[in-house]
């Protein structure tokens, strides 16, 4: 009887730190590429990948390396909300970065990452690699 109850803790342990770590966690993707050539003023590029996010969660858009042509032209890296249309972006310029943009408190809904020039010139050719995470905050 004592191995029995044994097993059954051990068991129940074993799922309470599963269940914890995937409540803290709930969006992990890593190293997603997109381009984005011919991107005239105020258009957004994205590469359409929806991500779930619950209300009041953190997400953060670590951009591992962005580059643009020209390097003259501005950008916006952020995320758009698919179920009400409002996004939240961050400003780049240099025609390269890598940044960790943070968005806290976040209505729940559909999201995905997006591009968007800021300059009167049309980016030529662009570039980003970036992993998206979630959590709690």
């Amino acid at each position: 009887m004592k191995k029995i109850i044994s097993i059954l803790l051990s068991i129940v342990f074993v799922l309470s730190m599963t269940a914890s770590a995937f409540a803290s966690e709930e969006i992990s993707e890593n190293n997603i590429y997109f381009t984005f050539d011919d991107t005239p003023y105020n258009s957004m590029t994205s590469d359409f990948i929806e991500y779930e996010v619950q209300q009041g969660e953190e997400v953060r858009v670590n951009v591992l390396s962005c580059t643009w042509y020209p390097h003259t032209c501005n950008i916006e890296i952020g995320i758009l909300n698919l179920d009400n249309g409002m996004d939240y972006a961050g400003p780049e310029s240099g025609g390269s970065c890598t940044d960790t943009l943070v968005f806290g408190d976040m209505d729940a809904g559909r999201y995905m990452v997006f591009v968007r020039n800021t300059s009167a010139a049309t980016v030529i050719e662009g570039s980003i690699r970036y992993s998206l995470t979630s959590a709690y905050g």
